[in-house]
């Protein structure tokens, strides 16, 4: 028999330079339809996009969860320009020849009502607004539906027609699974905010509750604010928010599309 006979050198491309390559390729096609599969999948409103999916309204504000380490140092930040985002959205609701009450309501308990409350009573404060701020959990009223059914909204309009542009009602009710609300508490306002926990799942049973409060809320706008939302999610609704570096504003200027934008906005911000 002849002896074996090698090859000097190896052919352009072999079979394992080809079965390597199309693993590479195949495992980023799969994990790219992965990613984007659960993202379709997904029933949590944790930016604008799902909450425009899921339940087919308009986010009007969005408050951060509190981070840890090196980025707690800007959680009052991010506090102070959310809360400020959501009064100057609200404001344009108001009417002057009534009481300017925000409905403060939630499917769930424990997805922030007390505290944006709390954050957006300041801000209204600060602006020169008389606040007067109301809570089911303050009353004598142990049950929550017997909160409501005693609850009169004639009784917030008391005061002379001429003061009424400059007071802010912002009442906080039970959650929508321990009691129910009536139209006339839906209707009788400048506003009604759902307050949302980005964080859990937004169930059909859910979407029902929201479908219900928002056929009785009639004429009266209904919108979402989000509570414990990541910063990116934030931004959407916030714009921009610090740290202001280099790195961000490129990062904020290409999911915002604005590629050939300036940082002009951004730099007086950061010198503010």
């Amino acid at each position: 028999m002849n002896a074996p006979y090698y090859p000097l050198v190896p052919s352009a491309i072999s079979k394992h330079k080809l079965l390597t390559i199309g693993a590479y390729i195949a495992t980023l096609i799969f994990t790219i339809f992965f990613f984007l599969i659960i993202e379709i999948l997904d029933h949590t409103i944790h930016n604008a996009f799902k909450a425009d999916q899921l339940t087919g309204s308009q986010i009007l504000g969005a408050f951060t969860r509190q981070l840890s380490f090196s980025g707690r140092r800007y959680n009052k930040i991010y506090t102070t320009i959310s809360a400020q985002t959501l009064c100057n959205s609200a404001v344009t609701y108001f009417k002057p020849e009534q009481s300017n009450i925000i409905n403060l309501i939630s499917n769930e308990p424990g997805e922030g009502k007390s505290y944006i409350m709390e954050q957006i009573s300041q801000q209204f404060t600060e602006r020169g607004f008389d606040v007067t701020r109301l809570s089911w959990q303050n009353e004598f009223q142990t049950d929550a539906q017997a909160f409501i059914q005693s609850f009169n909204l004639e009784d917030l309009d008391s005061d002379e027609k001429s003061n009424l542009k400059d007071k802010v009602v912002i009442v906080e009710y039970p959650s929508l699974r321990d009691a129910a609300l009536i139209a006339n508490i839906l209707q009788n306002v400048s506003l009604n905010l759902q307050i949302v926990d980005s964080r859990r799942t937004w169930k059909d049973t859910d979407q029902k509750i929201f479908e219900r409060t928002r056929k009785m809320s009639g004429n009266i706008p209904l919108f979402l604010v989000l509570n414990y939302t990541k910063r990116d999610a934030a931004e959407d609704v916030n714009g921009l928010m610090p740290p202001y570096s280099f790195l961000r504003k490129l990062v904020y200027r290409i999911v915002q599309l604005g590629l050939t934008a300036n940082d002009k906005t951004y730099e007086q911000k950061t010198n503010h």
